[in-house]
């Protein structure tokens, strides 16, 4: 649930941040302008799509969308990657920070794989019983 919030967030605070920079900008806006903002948008909206599709799955008992929780990690590594390496001042600490943070989001979801129990007889949600 946090990773929707957080993509969600993450749409309307870029999309906001952005809507005001161009609006004060002078010149011509180019590529360098809407790069950044755009692979932060784009990264948000498919977290968010992913989580709510990977909250809903668990909510009814299928462990196996905690897949999906280990797509968004790995599909959000690059774009963190670049945004980070873009403000740290030191040569690889961004890279390094989001590999560290999405490695261990990655390591969670496949931890809540194996530790959610599998519904005894085959359905879809386990507090269903025959």
């Amino acid at each position: 649930m946090l990773l929707l919030v957080g993509g969600l967030f993450s749409v309307v605070a870029v999309s906001t941040d952005l809507g005001t920079r161009l609006a004060a900008y002078e010149g011509p806006v180019d590529g360098d302008v809407l790069r950044g903002p755009t692979i932060v948008i784009a990264t948000g909206l498919i977290t968010a799509v992913l989580a709510a599709t990977a909250f809903l799955l668990l909510r009814i008992g299928q462990r196996w969308a905690s897949w999906f929780d280990a797509l968004i990690w790995a599909v959000s590594w690059l774009p963190a990657s670049i945004n980070l390496s873009a403000y740290s001042h030191a040569p690889g600490v961004g890279y390094t920070f989001s590999t560290i943070v999405c490695a261990l989001g990655i390591v969670l979801a496949i931890a809540t794989f194996l530790l959610m129990p599998p519904s005894p007889d085959g359905s879809s949600n386990p507090e269903v019983t025959a």
